[in-house]
């Protein structure tokens, strides 16, 4: 496992959509051994299993939360690295993740399309009751106003047309 991560992170010319079933099959396999682990330790207690999973998505979300914030200006880069990011940009990344994650019968399906982003950050607004584009990287901000506004979060359903082979939309 830990040659695939080195594999990933040495070579930056693979396709997005193999970095990211790489990534998924990493966590999925160190996430499962840790709550296997556990299991076999004697701990089966499904809140400790609940808080492992959970840390690990939150620590994801922030990532994706930082990402989501990251200023223009190069200049201001450390600034805002230091800075802890908003919970409203955490909200959209775990909206985001949300309407990205497709459900099939056996795994799941990513549908991530500037509509997912979108749908994500508008559904944030409808939350906290205000506009939060302030909170967001003003390039996505404008990128995502140029693409047609889903009807809802979930809007995404007929988008998946195959989930056969890697998790992603066909």
């Amino acid at each position: 496992m830990s040659e695939r991560l080195e594999t990933i992170v040495l070579d930056a010319s693979k396709d997005v959509k193999e970095i990211g079933q790489c990534m998924v099959d990493i966590i999925e396999k160190v996430l499962g051994h840790t709550l296997h682990g556990m299991s076999q330790a004697g701990d089966h207690n499904i809140s400790h299993h609940l808080y492992v999973a959970t840390t690990t998505a939150a620590a994801i979300l922030h990532i994706t939360a930082k990402i989501m914030t990251m200023p223009e200006d190069e200049s201001k880069a450390n600034e805002w690295n230091e800075k802890a990011v908003s919970r409203v940009a955490v909200l959209a990344a775990g909206l985001l993740a949300t309407r990205c994650l497709v459900p099939g019968e056996e795994s799941f399906c990513i549908d991530f399309s500037p509509i997912s982003i979108r749908a994500a950050i508008e559904a944030a607004e409808k939350i906290t009751g205000e506009n939060n584009d302030h909170h967001y990287n003003p390039s996505m901000v404008k990128m995502i106003k140029t693409v047609q506004a889903p009807a809802d979060l979930f809007d995404n359903s007929g988008a998946v047309k195959d989930m056969h082979g890697d998790r992603t939309v066909h």
